[in-house]
């Protein structure tokens, strides 16, 4: 009879798939036993770096990123991208050696982004949460992180695991993503025995724009020591990465994938730190995508083994496309999902919300398996 009455209560809580919380399943995302397409934006902040942690959700801008949560589901997206430590100015909290010793000073962090995961749960909009920022120079003590493996160790043992593990239950959370655009900060045009680690291929491709000259390796560790250690503490959570362009998540087209698994693990050591699906970032130069570009190019032309999402683009920043006909993309050539740049219309080359708000609603309802996917998700 006890044993019956538990097998009745599993059903209810993990559905007839037995899979309640986002997963990867023979290369598709899926949710509920569906395949699911993630249609969204991404917030990414409201104040930068500092939106969570250290009293600010409370005092300063839990209203407005709340509010990003209904808008968006209320326009019919089902997901959000927003980032947590950016820069590293302001968190995580950092002892006068550059060691961590906590999530933020006040230690008010997780607190904050549990309300917020709440608020999203009862929106049916899934969170994914992007921990570090590699598109600008980062604070020396975040840089230190990549470069010192033990102050690195602090990280992870004393901010990342205790929210990883405080956040296991929280079926909003869709994934924890390490870095945005950690190309911003790579040494390009290095050459090395070792082709996951040489970077001659993006010599003059634009990476390397920030001006911190890490060396591939030192970032492939950076993310995989981070991943595995997530890994460890939620198996069932979802990792991913932000990467600029295509230029660095793909071995076609004269390109690396410097995030396939034996890259990753050959930065790291650790054969747990492997991403579970890629990302890929598209905005134009001078009016135009790259040839190789994801709005340019169906996901099944990069010949990866993973779910790819396109995690940035825009109207604004695009060929002359509408952002209409860019989710409509997304949704139709196989991408696993689609988040416009940028709710609140503050960053370079975003769009309005109004204007992503007819990419959602573009997509509101659909539901074909063989396509995208469901796109209308429930949670609850």
């Amino acid at each position: 009879m006890f044993s019956a009455v538990v097998f009745v209560l599993a059903v209810a809580v993990f559905g007839a798939s037995g899979q309640r919380f986002l997963a990867v399943e023979n290369g598709q995302l899926r949710l509920n036993g569906e395949k699911v397409f993630m249609s969204g934006m991404n917030i990414a902040w409201q104040n930068y770096g500092r939106d969570f942690g250290n009293g600010q959700y409370q005092c300063c801008t839990s209203a407005a990123l709340e509010d990003y949560i209904r808008r968006i589901g209320a326009e019919g997206g089902n997901s959000l991208r927003i980032w947590l430590h950016c820069d590293g100015a302001y968190t995580p909290s950092f002892d006068g050696n550059g060691y961590v010793v906590n999530t933020d000073d006040q230690n008010t962090m997780i607190a904050d982004l549990s309300q917020f995961l709440d608020v999203a749960y009862a929106n049916n909009v899934l969170v994914f949460i992007v921990l570090w920022n590699g598109a600008v120079a980062p604070y020396y003590r975040y840089l230190d992180l990549i470069w010192d493996e033990s102050k690195l160790q602090t990280y992870i043992d004393r901010a990342l695991v205790p929210m990883v593990s405080a956040l296991s239950g929280k079926v909003a959370l869709g994934a924890w993503e390490i870095m945005n655009e950690p190309e911003g900060l790579v040494a390009a045009g290095v050459s090395d025995a070792n082709p996951c680690f040489d970077t001659t291929v993006l010599a003059g491709s634009g990476a390397g724009w920030a001006g911190s000259f890490v060396p591939m390796e030192l970032l492939q560790r950076f993310i995989n020591r981070q991943t595995a250690a997530i890994k460890r503490t939620d198996p069932k959570v979802l990792v991913t990465l932000g990467s600029w362009s295509e230029r660095a998540q793909t071995d076609e087209f004269g390109w690396r994938n410097y995030y396939k698994d034996n890259c990753l693990i050959d930065g790291g050591g650790d054969g747990l730190g492997v991403l579970d699906f890629q990302q890929m970032h598209a905005y134009s130069w001078q009016g135009a995508y790259s040839p190789s570009a994801p709005l340019n190019v169906p996901n099944s032309d990069y010949n990866l083994n993973k779910p790819n999402l396109l995690g940035e683009f825009s109207q604004t920043g695009g060929d002359g496309r509408t952002i209409v006909d860019q989710f409509e993309w997304g949704y139709s050539q196989g991408y696993c999902g689609a988040w416009s740049w940028q709710a609140n219309g503050g960053g370079e080359g975003s769009d309005d919300f109004a204007t992503q708000a007819l990419g959602l609603n573009h997509l509101r309802g659909r539901n074909d398996q063989n396509a995208g996917g469901r796109v209308d998700i429930v949670l609850q």
